[in-house]
């Protein structure tokens, strides 16, 4: 109890200053479980708006129309008790708006002649537009496309051969975020209005069929009965359980980067911690020496300090997780136009739980290293400064050894993945260790190379960059981590922004002409001349599938559960070219 009671005493004249310590671990704790906490709470909605992001049990696709045998198979499951179904094709065309001078904008056209989606809906304004639109024959147009063209509901808009009468504007639909519609808007279309000539021979269509089932029904169960006919048929399937695995490894993805992020400000929390504590410790060396000279055992005085660092984490710990609770109602705001769900934010104890557990197992590693160094205090501190410690404490070492392996296992904790972890941790170790390098190199370089002329004031100030007691290595590293950490995200930010901005350069394509017949090429070409429009290239097109590979017939490869080739690349179409001569950016 003495020791417990010791460690009170003691913080009374000195939490003012542990107050750096608390503000530093409880902003990377807040960090860590504001992300926790959203990524939970995304993982959940997913999971439980999973038939949502399908709006169906079952769907059923292909790339051409359904064969005779894929057409029969899909009657039989329409007529199952309790069932309905949808029929869509779905496919890239321009949209013509007459009301804006005839201005045109390629959009993805959804004729469908069903009542998809049979969960969630498609909101629209008005609100009726989406039930109606079908019976009416008319359309439901994105409200952002709506909005580049200044349309109206009412006004008409003209896709393929045909024109039609906008019933509404689509502001949502299942499954797809805000920012997919920016990209790819849509136009709802009744499939009986539908121009034929948009899904004739060499078109792009895609073919979709979704079911609704009775409840109860085992819609898992029933696509894995149907796999080997859908293979051979060349049709491709999903249900909610899928859906629900497609998006869960996307998140889990955008949830390892942002904990990955977490960690940093978390690494930078423990940073200032152990600066916190070193400054904190050396100023309580009298104290120690006081205590040893009454008869306290090194362990004891050890205790004393463990246990206010002990608390002060938990209660850093326990301040952050507050403060990220309140934090992550902010995430959705960033990164809500990605998602394709609304999130609904509860408290995730499992992500305050490890919040609180991780603060202060940080700020217990980060505290080890100036704690253990008072084991080593001498009696005789209190009346010679210089006798401090005695000899060289290989303790350290070991200490030292524990920290490393310990921000090892936590880096391997929030990257979920073994290898991403330690290759991050090394990573990190290697900016440590730059760090720490350059942080040694200049106060050997102040040391060595401040010349005697220069002014006291000068003198003076750089001097304390290597007189004992420094912060110099403290201070460096954390500086440098928080820059790397702010220059590294911003880097990818631009990375990524350059990329973009490279596919929409001067001396790229903003427009391309498909489906040009060869005795059409001259006419085109003279056509754009005409215009002022300089032609980039031009390239045959010729659409393939697959007979054959090393003389064995696709069919039989589908078959062979051992041939090791991915499906896909065996049913897909390919679109290839032919030229005499390889481009800039071919090898």
């Amino acid at each position: 109890m003495w020791i417990w009671r010791m460690a009170w005493r003691d913080s009374r004249s000195s939490r003012r200053r542990l107050f750096l310590f608390v503000s530093a671990m409880s902003l990377g704790v807040a960090a860590l479980v504001a992300i926790a906490s959203f990524g939970d709470n995304l993982q959940r909605t997913v999971d439980e708006q999973s038939q949502t992001l399908l709006g169906a049990d079952l769907e059923l696709s292909a790339k051409e129309p359904f064969s005779s045998t894929g057409q029969r198979l899909i009657d039989s499951l329409a007529w199952l008790p309790g069932t309905e179904h949808t029929t869509e094709v779905r496919l890239a065309s321009l949209a013509a708006f007459p009301s804006a001078d005839g201005a045109a904008r390629l959009a993805q056209i959804r004729a469908m002649d069903g009542g998809f989606p049979y969960y969630g809906q498609i909101e629209t304004d008005p609100a009726a537009a989406a039930a109606s639109y079908q019976r009416s024959g008319q359309v439901l147009v994105d409200d952002g496309l709506m909005q580049q063209f200044n349309a109206r509901v009412g006004d008409s808009v003209r896709v393929g051969g045909r024109g039609y009468r906008i019933a509404g504007r689509v502001l949502r639909t299942p499954g797809q975020a805000a920012a997919a519609a920016a990209i790819n808007p849509r136009i709802f279309v009744p499939l009986s209005q539908l121009d034929t000539a948009l899904v004739g021979f060499g078109s792009r269509a895609d073919y979709h069929t979704f079911f609704h089932f009775a409840p109860g029904f085992d819609a898992e169960a029933l696509r894995s009965r149907l796999q080997p006919t859908l293979r051979r048929e060349r049709m491709g399937s999903d249900t909610v359980e899928e859906v629900r695995k497609g998006w869960g490894g996307a998140l889990a993805n955008l949830d390892r980067f942002l904990r990955l992020v977490g960690l940093i400000a978390l690494l930078l929390g423990g940073l200032g911690v152990a600066s916190a504590i070193t400054v904190y410790v050396r100023s309580r060396l009298r104290t120690v020496a006081v205590l040893r000279c009454l008869g306290a055992t090194p362990a004891q005085t050890v205790a004393v300090y463990l246990i206010q660092t002990v608390g002060m984490g938990i209660l850093a710990a326990l301040v952050g997780a507050l403060i990220g609770v309140a934090l992550q109602g902010l995430l959705p705001l960033v990164v809500g136009d990605l998602l394709p769900v609304d999130v609904e934010l509860r408290l995730s104890p499992s992500a305050v739980g490890q919040g609180v557990l991780v603060g202060t197992a940080v700020s217990l590693l980060f505290a080890l290293l100036p704690l253990v160094g008072l084991r080593r205090v001498s009696p005789l501190a209190v009346l010679r400064q210089s006798a401090e410690t005695v000899g060289r404490d290989p303790l350290r070492w070991a200490v030292g050894l524990v920290v490393v392996l310990g921000l090892v296992g936590l880096t391997i904790t929030q990257a979920g993945s073994w290898r991403v972890g330690v290759g991050y941790a090394a990573a990190l170790g290697l900016v440590f260790g730059l760090l720490y390098g350059l942080a040694k190199t200049l106060s050997w370089a102040v040391r060595r190379f401040v010349p005697e002329s220069w002014p006291y004031i000068w003198r003076q100030g750089l001097a304390n960059l290597h007189r004992p007691g420094n912060q110099t290595v403290t201070l460096l590293v954390a500086l440098g981590l928080g820059t790397f950490l702010i220059l590294t995200l911003e880097q990818t930010r631009r990375t990524l922004l350059d990329q973009v901005a490279l596919a929409a350069g001067p001396s790229q394509p903003n427009l391309v002409l498909f489906d040009i017949q060869p005795d059409q090429a001259d006419g085109v070409r003279g056509l754009l001349d005409r215009s002022g429009l300089r032609v980039l290239d031009q390239a045959p097109i010729v659409t393939m599938r697959l007979d054959k590979v090393n003389g064995r017939l696709v069919s039989a490869l589908q078959r062979d559960s051992t041939a090791g080739i991915p499906r896909w690349t065996l049913t897909r179409e390919y679109r290839s070219t032919y030229r005499d001569h390889l481009t800039a950016t071919e090898t």
